[in-house]
């Protein structure tokens, strides 16, 4: 069974990345609903501040039902503003491999906060988990989280057309 280390928050120069929280939901809320967002990935907005509440208090436990996942999660702040603007998540398996994810408001995109959010978690995720490998599915026609995951030190590794879906990993040396 996979240990849970102690919740940190991480740091970027720009951003603070706060183990997310059932209280999350109100401050994100808002960022989250551009229909936009949910072009390329599964789901749909948050329907109510209290369906994410409910959500995310689910995510609080850190752990799949099984235990056999760790389910680990951020909510993405900016540091001189302190304005939530999206969140980070990898789920952790028992043979030392993990999977990303990320939303971030549109309003944020572009800038460079999700590359920066996406590595100071890599670096957590390898330094604190050990983790030798790192996964994400990308939608085919999400082009600018393609870059990102490239940018990351990702390579392509397979494709399922028919879930529109490409396959990235990132071995860890």
């Amino acid at each position: 069974m996979l240990a849970l280390q102690e919740d940190k928050v991480l740091t970027t120069p720009r951003l603070a990345l706060e183990p997310l929280l059932s209280s999350h939901a109100i401050v994100l809320f808002d960022t989250l609903q551009n229909p936009d967002i949910y072009k390329y990935i599964p789901g749909q907005q948050p329907v109510s501040v209290s369906a994410l509440h409910l959500r995310y208090k689910q995510l609080e436990t850190r752990k799949s039902p099984t235990g056999k996942e760790l389910w680990l999660n951020w909510a993405v702040k900016l540091k001189n503003t302190e304005q939530y603007i999206g969140t980070v998540q990898s789920t952790i398996h028992e043979d030392s491999s993990a999977y990303i994810a990320y939303v971030f408001g549109i309003d944020f995109w572009k800038q460079g906060f999700a590359i920066e959010a996406c590595k100071q978690l890599i670096d957590f995720l390898i330094s604190d988990y050990g983790i030798v490998k790192i996964k994400a599915d990308v939608h085919i026609g999400n082009f600018a989280s393609q870059s990102l995951l490239k940018n990351l030190g990702f390579i392509k590794t397979g494709e399922n057309i028919e879930a529109c879906d490409f396959y990235y990993e990132r071995d860890i040396q």
